[in-house]
């Protein structure tokens, strides 16, 4: 606004304040006042950069929450969010861990099946245990033309000269015997001839 004081003559005043706490206000002597709007960035991926005219720049905390519980969510100032895999193992041997992604961490008890319609038991630290009161090395006899192959072949044993011995391990139950906590393992080794 130009005006004159009769003391020092004329005055040229000028405000170009727009009140907006948005822009950056300047005048130019050729084109009047000059309002350019500010930058908000400040560099960081986990804010959210805004201004309003009455506050100016605001930074608002962004949200990495991806509503999966099976990640760990974070962020970084230069990357942005971050959504690392959390790890389920409890260090129990006789659970399965897994991530469902709607409940989080899952435990399930694994089963011990010996394969024979019966469950073994299982330790937290060892896991399943198919000990030697689980099975019984049983000698079976098989005939060596069963195998093609004849008594020439075989040992100078005349006793041995007809048969294969073969070591295998069946479950002490499927012999109808007991466990090995009342018999030793080295008693109970039976001969089985197959015809």
């Amino acid at each position: 606004v130009d005006s004159c004081n009769p003391s020092t003559g004329c005055i040229f005043d000028y405000t170009c304040d727009d009140n907006n706490a948005c822009t950056t206000d300047t005048c130019n002597t050729e084109t009047g006042c000059v309002f350019t709007d500010i930058s908000c960035d400040d560099n960081n991926e986990c804010t959210d950069d805004y201004c309003t005219q009455e506050d100016g720049c605001i930074h608002d905390d962004i949200s990495c929450n991806d509503g999966n519980p099976c990640t760990e969510d974070s962020c970084n100032p230069d990357t942005g969010c971050q959504y690392n895999t959390i790890s389920c193992d409890d260090s129990n041997l006789c659970t399965t861990d897994y991530c469902d992604p709607y409940y989080g961490c899952m435990h399930e008890p694994i089963i011990c099946d010996r394969g024979n319609g019966t469950i073994a038991q299982c330790d937290p630290e060892e896991g399943c245990i198919f000990g030697c009161d689980e099975w019984v090395e049983v000698v079976i006899r098989i005939p060596l033309s069963d195998l093609g192959l004849g008594p020439e072949l075989t040992c100078p044993d005349d006793d041995d000269d007809a048969w294969n011995e073969v070591i295998v391990k069946i479950a002490m139950e499927d012999l109808g015997l007991p466990s090995c906590t009342t018999y030793e393992i080295e008693d109970i080794r039976y001969v089985m001839e197959l015809p």
